[in-house]
């Protein structure tokens, strides 16, 4: 989930969540600092994105969303202005049951 999140707000800032000179600083970083807002990269995304971020990042692995899926859907309804149910369900892999 930690990854993941790394790689979207990258993705969505232009840059990692974190950036430092040398490596420890790097993972020192990873470990105990609080990730900056997604905003101060992109001040043209709603506000409400920012939570989302801080609990993706979040340190402690037991406050972080439950999986992938409920992060990405926090992020869209966030994004959207609509609440946790907005938009259709995301769309499973696999067979069809039967």
């Amino acid at each position: 989930m930690y990854g993941f999140a790394c790689v979207v707000f990258e993705v969505l800032a232009g840059h990692p969540p974190f950036l430092r000179d040398d490596d420890m600083a790097l993972l020192w970083a990873h470990q105990y600092d609080d990730p900056p807002p997604l905003t101060e990269s992109r001040p043209g995304l709603p506000p409400q994105v920012d939570p989302v971020f801080a609990k993706a990042l979040a340190k402690n692995p037991d406050e972080r969303y439950p999986s992938c899926l409920t992060f990405v859907a926090a992020l869209r309804a966030a994004t959207t202005g609509g609440g946790a149910g907005a938009g259709p369900a995301p769309a499973r892999m696999g067979r069809p049951p039967g």
